[in-house]
């Protein structure tokens, strides 16, 4: 998705009670960003996440009422599906000017377009071995029980769907694919010795 961006800071500039005054940042477009947690009047605040568009920023500061500082305090590349936090720190007095980036969510590095070709092969696999698995045990089951073998394979997929959430549940995506795996291995094992045994 979109990356997000949000600014912690500390300025010089005091912002008061109903005044729309903002940061901009500007690159593709001109975005303000207004304060929305802090408490006013005062310099210090947090402007919550914000979606941009992927590309490089400037960061400008608010020089009064109306408009902006004509000198960025930094600048920030944004990257498709990265978060970021800005640390914004101003004190002329002190000659500090400075900006910090902490990088929250590391941006996308596999393109979501590769997602279509696995969506195809799903799609290709549910074609072939449902319609064929349906057609099978719906053929092959006497007339008096056809609806319960059909109403038996959608338990089935019930009970995939409720492994999925209760994996989930217990945290244990890192070991699912192994999980999973194994379940297919045997679920092959028992089809294999019922083909060799059908009549």
């Amino acid at each position: 998705g979109d990356p997000l961006l949000r600014l912690l800071f500390s300025v010089d500039y005091e912002f008061i009670k109903n005044e729309n005054v903002s940061f901009l940042i500007q690159g593709k477009g001109t975005l303000p960003l207004f304060p929305d947690k802090m408490i006013r009047p005062g310099r210090i605040g947090m402007i919550e996440y914000y979606v941009h568009l992927p590309g490089e920023y400037e960061i400008f500061l608010p020089k009064n009422g109306t408009g902006h500082e004509e000198e960025p305090i930094g600048s920030i590349t944004l990257n498709s599906g990265g978060s970021y936090t800005v640390f914004i720190l101003q004190k002329a007095s002190w000659n500090i000017r400075e900006m910090h980036i902490l990088t929250t969510v590391d941006a996308n590095k596999v393109h979501r377009l590769w997602q279509i070709p696995q969506a195809i092969v799903i799609a290709a696999g549910e074609v072939m071995f449902s319609v064929t698995e349906l057609d099978f045990s719906y053929s092959q089951a006497p007339s008096s029980i056809k609806s319960v073998v059909h109403a038996i394979w959608l338990l089935t997929s019930a009970i995939r769907n409720f492994l999925v959430v209760l994996l989930n549940f217990l945290k244990f995506e890192r070991h699912s694919y192994a999980f999973f795996a194994a379940l297919m291995t045997s679920s092959i094992r028992i089809f294999a010795v019922m083909a060799v045994f059908f009549l």
